[in-house]
């Protein structure tokens, strides 16, 4: 757990009606780096209220806030989970130091009056928070030494030239490099991308949960972006595939992506 998160409480909280709120730190963000809020159970709602300067993405029990852009202002945010409202300030800063944030030690107690209060009880993270933790270094010198190695792994749409620059994998996990050359005359503004191991022409499993992403909101026209991503250590099947979709916020330009078995079996470690 962070240091930020441990200093954070106690803190009073107050409870009006059938709700508490809790005053969370400040957020820290930047068009890079993306922040990992955990809670106990998944959230119902989130909300910023500067959206177009900000995104957030609920992800199973975790809240990803991230830039849109380089010096955005600072805005509110709301995240309710269960009857509880975390609400709290996020803010652009170049290089935060503190991405990863547990709300799940936070025990509501209730007084004899209407206000309650917050205290933190030390709980390790979760194996996924721990794989998190683990590979953020690892990606970081992945994005310094990756290559663009592969130059026939692509596919063109729309003018739009989405392909896999590198992969490599150490003990950990699996680390991707993706290209996204956008030769339209239009920006193409990234909504979210997924992994999927694809079988027989089918989707045989679930969706490869990514550890860490780093990339961009929005490639120019007659621009070019890489994306950068750990995921699970990747072992496939001879028979399957990776299948990459990245979708495009507001449009309709969804490109799809397989990567063959051999190119990642015989992908270099570091």
């Amino acid at each position: 757990m962070s240091k930020a998160v441990l200093s954070m409480f106690c803190v009073l909280l107050f409870l009006p009606g059938a709700f508490a709120q809790v005053k969370t730190d400040t957020i820290y963000v930047s068009d890079q780096a993306t922040a990992f809020l955990v809670f106990p159970e998944e959230p119902n709602i989130c909300v910023i209220d500067l959206k177009s300067q900000y995104t957030a993405t609920i992800d199973s029990k975790s809240v990803l806030m991230k830039a849109r852009d380089k010096n955005t202002a600072p805005s509110k945010f709301t995240i309710k989970v269960g009857d509880v409202y975390y609400q709290g300030i996020v803010m652009y800063k170049e290089s935060p130091a503190v991405t990863f944030h547990d709300y799940r030690n936070i025990e509501v107690v209730a007084t004899t009056t209407t206000t309650v209060k917050a205290t933190v009880n030390p709980k390790k993270p979760d194996a996924l928070d721990t794989a998190r933790m683990q590979v953020k270094g690892d990606l970081n010198s992945f994005k310094v030494s990756a290559v663009d190695k592969y130059k026939t792994v692509g596919t063109l749409d729309n003018s739009v030239y989405f392909a896999l620059s590198d992969l490599r994998h150490n003990s950990k996990a699996s680390f991707v490099k993706l290209k996204l050359s956008n030769q339209s005359a239009v920006a193409y503004q990234i909504d979210h991308i997924t992994f999927e191991i694809y079988e027989n022409k089918v989707v045989s499993r679930n969706e490869i949960q990514i550890l860490i992403e780093d990339c961009p909101r929005q490639v120019a026209s007659k621009e070019v972006g890489y994306m950068y991503f750990a995921l699970p250590l990747l072992s496939l099947p001879e028979a399957c595939e990776l299948k990459i979709t990245l979708r495009e916020k507001n449009g309709l330009r969804t490109i799809t992506l397989f990567v063959p078995n051999q190119v990642i079996t015989k992908s270099a470690t570091f």
